[in-house]
């Protein structure tokens, strides 16, 4: 059950708010506002990442902020520059440093890197008015161009950078609440209210993970990938069998430890969607806040408890 569960939420783990690849939640957010025809852009990870489609028989170049050509789009595939600007300042999760002359007029150095007609990559375009201060109360940070040749005409795909406020700290409050009503619990010092409340907190836990579960792994970036699908099968193979045996009523000590260590360590990983506007979630952000809550407060309490002495056999 432990290991399907690590695997399944493996992905988030390494994912902070406002990181170089994949955030759980910004403050910060992108829009696609102009595309050529023919060209179907979406911003990906909020604000981070452009993913850009071009429909077949339609030849497109995306263009580097100097103006050299950085991304050929046509029938045979998706060709990257590797003598553009953006190619080097493009690399994650650290850009590399560019060549000192390399210029607009720097003949290309084509590579091959799909032989579909869609890709994906990081542009600093997008981020430019969000490294700069804004005044309080600021909606609208700036609009974000980047220029693209389509079908040999000069054009952009345009849009919009928007900022919104970070949530309220109230969210923070119930986590105090439920941890502070097991506390109580715990200092009854009666077996049997905390064998019931190990059981309410293992089933709220498990429920909370299901729901991460869901948020995450099938939040398509800009699709569902297969790995994601295996991830969130072998996720739900460790919830459903600790759900197996909190409905027979008997489970081994160590699942309130094993559920209690994993929730409180998917907690701390989705933390920045109680801090930050925008969670880069599939399930609607009240939905994933107040699962995020559950599985802090739920986690300490359900540890302390479960450390007493072994409450379920």
């Amino acid at each position: 059950m432990a290991v399907s569960l690590v695997l399944g939420l493996g992905a988030p783990a390494a994912a902070l708010a406002d990181g170089p690849v994949d955030p759980i939640a910004t403050n910060f957010a992108a829009r696609v506002l102009h595309t050529p025809p023919g060209v179907v852009a979406k911003v990906v990870d909020g604000y981070l990442q452009l993913w850009v489609s071009v429909a077949p028989g339609h030849r497109v170049t995306i263009l580097d902020q100097l103006g050299a050509p950085w991304l050929r789009f046509g029938p045979d595939g998706v060709f990257e520059n590797h003598n553009s600007l953006l190619y080097y300042i493009s690399q994650v999760p650290v850009e590399a440093i560019p060549p000192k002359d390399i210029t607009a007029a720097t003949p290309p150095h084509w590579f091959k890197v799909s032989g579909g007609h869609s890709w994906m990559w990081r542009d600093g375009r997008l981020q430019a008015f969000a490294h700069q201060s804004l005044p309080p109360g600021t909606r609208y940070a700036g609009p974000w161009s980047i220029g693209v040749i389509a079908d040999g005409v000069h054009t952009a795909i345009s849009g919009g950078l928007y900022v919104r406020p970070a949530p309220t700290v109230v969210w923070f409050w119930p986590v105090a609440v439920i941890l502070l009503c097991v506390i109580a619990a715990w200092r009854v010092r009666s077996d049997g209210l905390d064998r019931r409340v190990v059981r309410w907190l293992t089933h709220g836990l498990l429920g909370a993970l299901a729901i991460v579960a869901v948020a995450r792994l099938l939040h398509g970036r800009p699709n569902v990938s297969v790995v994601q699908i295996i991830e969130f099968v072998a996720a739900l193979a460790g919830i459903g069998t600790g759900v197996a045996w909190s409905i027979r009523g008997r489970f081994p000590a160590a699942i309130p430890f094993i559920v209690g260590f994993i929730a409180l360590w998917a907690g701390l990983t989705f933390l920045p969607v109680l801090t930050h506007w925008d969670a880069q979630l599939i399930l609607p952000a009240w939905i994933d806040r107040a699962a995020t809550v559950l599985l802090l407060g739920g986690s300490l309490g359900l540890v302390l408890l479960a450390m007493r002495r072994p409450l379920v056999e």
